[in-house]
């Protein structure tokens, strides 16, 4: 069997959106899997869903913003045995950072970078926005973003193009194109700042370690 079948996976946000593509494409290639989500209701809905694709499936609350983290890996653990695959919502800076720590590890990571996905996040973003706080979504703004995002790319194909990227061993996973040229100015600039700066302050040990592939952590 190719990968990632018999594996098992954890997917955070995964009641919808990227998520559940993902927990989709990853059920679809013979994966076990592990949704997780806040939303108990949604998170119900989809793990039926996968369960009744054929998936070996259990569902885990979790809340990304608490420190439920050990809980849900154990449950998730429990039901399908060791987690081989992760998909977590988290920044380009912290998977950057994670990739380096695990250079000598088997783990592989890969940073999903999007663009417009057609996705419910305007609605569970601001809801948690919202929350934090202590104010109601504005259900306007949401809808009118929600709109935009209806145009964008099936949150189903993005599922399919993250298994085929890892699977492939890549490392950045990018979804519209349109975008290399603002990140190519944006790098340029950086560049350019970093050129034209005297070193007045003298060398930073901690930015020569992981150039020569040590750790400015652990070192």
């Amino acid at each position: 069997m190719d990968w990632p079948a018999g594996e098992a996976a954890c997917v955070t946000g995964a009641a919808s959106g990227i998520g559940l593509g993902i927990a989709r494409a990853l059920v679809a290639a013979g994966a076990k899997a592990a949704p997780t989500d806040v939303d108990e209701g949604r998170l119900a809905k989809a793990a039926k869903e996968l369960t009744d694709a054929g998936g070996t499936v259990t569902a885990v609350r979790l809340d990304v913003s608490d420190e439920s983290w050990a809980t849900a890996a154990d449950r998730a653990e429990e039901a399908l045995g060791p987690i081989s695959l992760l998909r977590n919502v988290a920044g380009v800076g912290f998977t950057m950072v994670l990739r380096e720590e695990l250079r000598d590890s088997t783990v592989g990571v890969s940073p999903l970078v999007p663009g417009t996905v057609a996705s419910r996040i305007d609605f569970t973003a601001g809801g948690a926005e919202a929350k934090l706080l202590g104010r109601q979504p504005n259900r306007e703004v949401a809808e009118a973003d929600h709109a935009v995002l209806a145009a964008g790319a099936d949150p189903d194909r993005v599922g399919e193009q993250v298994v085929e990227a890892v699977r492939d061993g890549r490392f950045v996973i990018v979804i519209h194109r349109e975008w290399r040229a603002l990140v190519r100015r944006t790098h340029a600039e950086t560049e350019d700042a970093y050129a034209a700066f005297d070193g007045r302050h003298g060398p930073d040990p901690t930015a020569r370690m992981p150039a020569g592939g040590t750790n400015p952590v652990t070192a």
